[in-house]
């Protein structure tokens, strides 16, 4: 199962790129092939949702939520065309020294099954298409989220 990860630091308290990152109206605009979400049951672990990609209407469900703690975690399954795809979202606040500083960190790691075995294979030794969503992906919360975003 190829695997993927990319983390950055971002200019925004961590309550606002969680905002973002746990907000499926926002997901259309940076998650990896979703272009839209409907049927959304809720953020709560077992929530689930249908997404559209390419013409096809993927299902998803969270399968994992934490919200206490200095890191907050989402993990949610993404399924499209028999390729399934696991995505773990973590965001934490960025302590500076004195613990001030207002800054986050987003850490996205995905794993996915593909439907063409060969392509799995093949994928599995890293794909940097792959790791370029995730790392736009990243960039794009980051965007929204120094932009001021307001949930």
């Amino acid at each position: 199962m190829p695997k993927f990860e990319f983390e950055d630091e971002i200019n925004a308290s961590a309550d606002t790129v969680w905002a973002i990152v746990s907000n499926p109206n926002t997901w259309s605009q940076w998650f990896p092939e979703i272009e839209s979400v409907s049927n959304f049951t809720g953020l709560q672990q077992g929530g689930t949702f249908q997404y559209q990609h390419g013409g096809a209407t993927g299902q998803g469900q969270i399968t994992a939520l934490r919200t206490g703690g200095d890191t907050r975690e989402l993990e949610v399954v993404t399924e499209i065309n028999n390729n399934r795809s696991v995505n773990w979202f973590r965001v934490g606040s960025k302590h500076g020294l004195m613990g001030g500083g207002g800054k986050a960190w987003l850490n996205y790691h995905m794993e996915y099954n593909s439907a063409v075995p060969i392509v799995g294979n093949f994928i599995t030794g890293g794909n940097p298409f792959d790791q370029k969503r995730l790392h736009n992906a990243v960039e794009t919360v980051k965007h929204l989220a120094e932009s001021g975003y307001v949930g």
